[in-house]
């Protein structure tokens, strides 16, 4: 149940989604030009015809990147750039599934990817040059 103070704030950020969405889809858009150019970056791909509001701007740190997902993260962090792994265990080995008889090495793609992906941030008040930080922080590495 939502409290009274969270629907207040609810309804006033919902006069600004627009404006919000907007912001974070430009602010993606820029983040994947720029980052799409590194090795072993692999940036979110949006298809024709579709739209992604970016909730979560998360990249996937390949294996021929010079560091590995959590050294990126721990660079970025140092750094003051938060980033986030906000699913570090596929589905089926998460608690709720594994009644279900699942165990590790059963989706060995889904492992490893849970390994692979980090969150950058994508919010909409940043500014180019906080973008560009993110991205040159992630190209200096």
């Amino acid at each position: 149940r939502m409290t009274d103070i969270s629907a207040a704030m609810l309804l006033e950020q919902l006069k600004k989604i627009d404006f919000i969405t907007k912001k974070r889809i430009e602010n993606a858009d820029y983040l994947s030009k720029e980052l799409g150019r590194i090795k072993g970056i692999k940036v979110p791909v949006v298809k024709k015809g579709n739209k992604h509001v970016f909730h979560q701007y998360t990249v996937k740190v390949e294996d021929d990147f010079k560091l590995s997902r959590d050294e990126l993260m721990k660079h970025l962090n140092k750094n003051g750039i938060g980033s986030a792994v906000y699913y570090p265990k596929p589905l089926h080995l998460c608690k709720n599934f594994i009644e279900f008889g699942y165990k590790k090495n059963d989706f060995p793609v889904a492992e490893k990817l849970s390994n692979q992906v980090l969150s950058l941030p994508v919010h909409p008040s940043l500014t180019k040059e906080e973008l560009d930080y993110v991205i040159n922080t992630i190209k200096n590495t």
